[in-house]
């Protein structure tokens, strides 16, 4: 019997990451190298079509006007092609590449970057052209659906005057200004990364984001109510997320103060811990 695989995907619809149970040999044998999937969820009820590739990533997503709901909530669909990815591919190279002269130096910096939106932070982008500042943060936005209220651009005869646990980045000198936030961003410059390296980057990376947004959220709320241990394993399926974006998800919740040392770890949790 071909065992089976959670996959999550994020939908835009009810914010929310869905997760789908794909069998391996389905997902393996198709022709294409890509399975498209149907998943109806929701209420009211509502389908969203993802493309998963045979390393059970999400490649893209669509969302069908019109649909017959059926009582089978998850079905696979044999395709040859996955055309619509959900893909507004501006150069997110150029986007990265904006954070520093050599790519690892802009991968650490934008992986800072990412990390205090996610923890609610603000950031101020340093620009004597504000125009240009305003570009570089237009573009920022558009990986976020709700943090679009904390980039703000200013010239750097402001720059002293920005909050003291904000992130301050001169996109002129491409350096951080300030002594920021103490963040671990290795997992976080490993997903840009990875996203560079596909074809639809910028969906790539804009997609990971969301779903780390609402997995972080319900993570606070699980730990914050925990009394007892809790198995990495247990809490990817309660948060709805890959049990390897665990420890990412626990450091940014101890920079926010929070404890972590209910969750214990099995196998995979502990070995991306240790990075």
């Amino acid at each position: 019997m071909a065992e089976s695989k959670t996959v999550f995907a994020f939908c835009k619809k009810c914010e929310e990451n869905i997760g789908i149970q794909v069998s391996e040999d389905e997902i393996q044998n198709q022709s294409s190298g890509l399975a498209t999937v149907l998943s109806v969820h929701g209420t009211p009820e509502h389908g969203i079509v993802v493309y998963i590739d045979r390393d059970y990533r999400v490649r893209g997503i669509e969302y069908p006007s019109q649909l017959r709901v059926e009582k089978k909530k998850t079905t696979i669909i044999e395709s040859t092609v996955a055309t619509a990815f959900e893909s507004e591919d501006i150069s997110f190279a150029t986007l990265v590449d904006t954070f520093g002269d050599k790519r690892k130096q802009a991968l650490r910096n934008f992986g800072i970057l990412i990390t205090h939106l996610l923890l609610g932070k603000k950031v101020y982008l340093v620009h004597d052209d504000i125009s240009l500042g305003e570009a570089v943060k237009s573009k920022i936005e558009k990986l976020f659906s709700n943090q679009t209220q904390l980039i703000f651009v200013i010239p750097h005869s402001q720059a002293p005057d920005a909050e003291s646990d904000s992130l301050v980045f001169s996109l002129q000198m491409k350096k951080i200004m300030n002594q920021c936030v103490d963040c671990k961003t290795k997992s976080m410059e490993n997903m840009i990364k990875e996203s560079l390296n596909e074809d639809s980057s910028y969906f790539r990376f804009s997609y990971a984001v969301s779903k780390i947004l609402f997995s972080y959220k319900k993570l606070k709320e699980i730990l914050l109510q925990q009394s007892d241990s809790i198995l990495d394993t247990e809490l990817s399926r309660e948060i709805m997320i890959e049990v390897d974006q665990i420890p990412y998800l626990l450091t940014i919740a101890e920079i926010e103060g929070i404890d972590t040392s209910s969750v214990q770890y099995n196998g995979l949790g502990r070995v991306a811990r240790a990075f």
